[in-house]
């Protein structure tokens, strides 16, 4: 049913950005990877590739300034390296709104684009999905994943890169402002936070 009312929310939205006729509005496919990890799970590096796909809907503000706002399914979490002795996993999967605000530079010699663009803002994500997968086993891991956070806060900035007007390259980094296991409220013997963080590298092709 949960993701029935996914799809159909998805087909809503992408119904709703195309038929947007104006000049002012428009909208972007979107599809990348995320290399990921959590701060606290003991376990270091961006090991765990993510992915991620949706829609970016664009609010063209003025020549240079535009607002964005993404509608995403976004798969993440942490991994341990390939030279661990022992395989720890952890996946997250959210529905996720990132609000965005663009700077646009660098127009294109046949003034319909801008090349380049800086961009930063808020995102919003719900849990919809989380496993932990671990051979050592000293947690109680699946109490862990039941006191998951079910809203993901982070904050994100990034740049792009566009070679025309319809087709670009963004680059972002990610960090929570909340986090998805507070262990000061939490029952499981895990005394430390979870904070997960990611970097994100995606095309966008523009409708």
């Amino acid at each position: 049913m949960k993701i029935k009312s996914i799809v159909f929310l998805f087909y809503l939205l992408t119904l709703a950005v195309t038929s947007i006729q104006a000049q002012t509005f428009g909208a972007s496919v979107v599809a990348g990877i995320s290399p990921s990890q959590i701060d606290g799970d003991d376990l270091a590096g961006f090991n765990k590739l993510g992915y991620m796909a949706g829609l970016k809907g664009i609010i063209n503000y003025s020549d240079k300034l535009e607002f964005n706002i993404d509608f995403l399914y976004s798969a993440r979490g942490a991994k341990s390296s390939a030279l661990d002795p022992f395989i720890r996993e952890i996946n997250v999967s959210y529905i996720e709104l990132p609000l965005m605000v663009r700077f646009k530079d660098w127009l294109s010699e046949d003034k319909e684009y801008y090349r380049v663009s800086a961009f930063g803002g808020i995102a919003f994500g719900r849990l919809i999905q989380a496993s932990i997968e671990d051979e050592v086993n000293s947690v109680n891991f699946d109490a862990l994943v039941n006191e998951f956070n079910q809203t993901d806060i982070s904050g994100r900035i990034g740049v792009s890169y566009h070679w025309s007007y319809r087709l670009g390259l963004s680059m972002s980094y990610t960090h929570n402002i909340n986090r998805l296991y507070n262990h000061n409220k939490g029952t499981v013997n895990y005394n430390r936070p979870l904070v997960p963080k990611f970097l994100t590298f995606r095309i966008e092709y523009r409708l």
